[in-house]
């Protein structure tokens, strides 16, 4: 079974409502890395999450890039609790982004027997991957 290393990030731009995510996944066993990145300003709901919209789906998107490349051994690192909480359910999903990041996330693990490591990194303390991922969280939302 593959292994993948993940980082994430989100970030948030009051400017424009923009919500960006940048997130790397590194197989641990070719040291392959993939750039994961992107954007948007919809819908609402997740828009009025600010920053948390784009870690959330920071983490979707390098749950389906693990699924493509056969990756199903996870360790994902974050900076923003709610990564790890909403899924293991210490925290309630009282929001519908929530609800919808936990049910795909949970859909994903149960549909491929994928295994999550959640790790906490604290932000800006100069952890080289976390300050990357930051950064392409920044640059996808515009606010760089």
């Amino acid at each position: 079974m593959l292994h993948g290393i993940v980082y994430v990030d989100g970030s948030f731009n009051a400017n424009t409502r923009t919500y960006g995510w940048g997130g790397t996944l590194r197989v641990v066993e070719t040291g392959e890395t993939h750039i994961i990145q992107g954007s948007r300003d919809y819908p609402d709901y997740m828009v009025e999450m600010r920053n948390v919209a784009g870690e959330l789906n920071g983490v979707i998107e390098a749950v389906k890039l693990a699924v493509e490349l056969g990756i199903y051994n996870l360790d994902i690192y974050y900076d923003y609790q709610g990564i790890e909480s909403w899924i293991t359910g210490k925290w309630r999903c009282n929001k519908e982004g929530t609800r919808e990041y936990k049910t795909f996330v949970g859909s994903m693990i149960a549909r491929y027997d994928i295994k999550i490591n959640f790790i906490k990194v604290k932000a800006h303390s100069g952890n080289q991957f976390n300050d990357e991922v930051d950064r392409l969280a920044k640059e996808a939302a515009g606010v760089l």
